[in-house]
C-alpha cells in the first residue's frame, strides 16, 4: 500500500466549509433557462459542490444550478473530464 499522506502538503485543502457527500440530481440551467444540462452532485456544501454531467458535455463557466427546490448561481472552479468543482455566489 502506497503512503499518500505527502498529498496533503503539496495539495492543500482550500475550501472555506466541510462537503458533505450526497447524489443529488441537479439540472444546471444556462442561456436565461432555454438550455439545461442533467447532472449529479456528488458532495456540497454552503459554498461549492462537486457535480457530474450525466452525459458528454462541457462545463461552462458560470450557470445556475438546481436542486432539492433550490437555485444557485456557481461559477467553475476546475475540471477533470464529467466532474467540476463549482463555487456558489453570494
Amino acid at each position: 500500500m502506497i503512503d499518500k499522506g505527502w498529498q496533503a502538503e503539496f495539495q492543500p485543502d482550500r475550501r472555506d466549509a466541510i462537503r458533505r457527500r450526497t447524489r443529488r440530481k441537479a439540472v444546471i440551467v444556462l442561456n436565461g433557462g432555454w438550455s439545461t444540462i442533467n447532472a449529479e452532485i456528488l458532495n456540497v456544501s454552503a459554498n461549492g459542490a462537486l457535480v457530474q454531467l450525466e452525459g458528454i458535455g462541457a462545463f461552462p463557466d458560470a450557470f445556475q444550478l438546481r436542486y432539492d427546490g433550490l437555485k444557485k448561481y456557481a461559477f467553475r472552479v476546475w475540471t477533470r473530464g464529467l466532474k467540476a468543482g463549482v463555487q456558489f455566489e453570494g
